[in-house]
């Protein structure tokens, strides 16, 4: 065997074997000064969207939405109501799974939201998720987009059309409407021989095709394991370690 066809076959195995190597391609994460500041005990988990603090970009032949947030381009498509609240649940379960936080129900967001009558379209970020925080109690919001959710045509071992999902979501400060923490993913699943460096993931997630469901909640466990540790509050001094009888002082 060559030097080149050994290197090249540790780099498949490498891929292959590595969770990180696999994911890092389709998810990026990236957290603000901010939030090392910031005490987050309690979230409140809101609805996800297609077009939330988001404006329209590009143009007629290539639609684009740039988020507002963080500044990142996407296609512009259209998503079923559908879609949305089926990331809404399956981050809602993976998050309570998850622990460590206390999560405030997206139906309890839905009735705020109805009863303050809250448009972030006609609103800015603070008088928006501001009622979050002075009603239910919440420290910060964890609000996405979903911008693409194409679903899988053809079977798990044969599809005319793959999955692909993309999705960009936000960790924002209720009080203030800052931005803490974000993360996007953008996939469309490619067989090994579309691209040879996907083989990681193809691998790890049994070498078949998923439906757009399943790519979405691959996704969110990604996204979930590089979500923030719950930070206490600044005041909450930590207990001194009790004296043994007889130490000197």
């Amino acid at each position: 065997m060559t030097i080149r066809r050994a290197a090249a076959r540790a780099v498949l195995i490498f891929l292959a074997v590595s969770p990180l190597a696999a994911c890092a391609k389709f998810v990026q994460v990236q957290e603000t000064d901010l939030l090392r500041k910031t005490a987050v005990r309690r979230i409140a988990l809101l609805p996800f969207e297609s077009d939330l603090y988001v404006k329209r970009t590009g143009t007629e032949r290539s639609p684009t939405v740039t988020c507002l947030y963080d500044g990142k381009i996407f296609p512009r498509a259209r998503v079923p109501e559908a879609a949305l609240a089926e990331v809404t649940a399956i981050f809602l379960q993976q998050l309570s799974l998850k622990g460590g936080y206390d999560i405030v129900r997206p139906g309890d967001v839905e009735a705020l939201i109805a009863r303050r009558h809250l448009d972030p379209k006609a609103m800015e970020p603070p008088a928006f998720f501001g009622p979050m925080a002075e009603e239910l109690g919440a420290d910060a919001v964890l609000a996405g987009n979903v911008l693409l959710y194409d679903e899988l045509h053809g079977s798990a071992y044969a599809a005319k059309a793959s999955a692909a999902v993309v999705m960009d979501v936000h960790l924002v400060d209720a009080r203030t409407g800052k931005l803490l923490w974000q993360a996007s993913y953008a996939e469309t699943q490619a067989t090994l021989s579309d691209n040879v460096g996907g083989i990681g993931s193809f691998v790890q997630r049994g070498a078949r095709f998923l439906t757009a469901h399943q790519l979405a909640d691959w996704a969110a466990g990604q996204i979930l394991e590089r979500f923030p540790k719950p930070r206490p509050p600044r005041d909450e001094a930590v207990p001194p370690s009790p004296v043994p009888p007889g130490s000197p002082p």
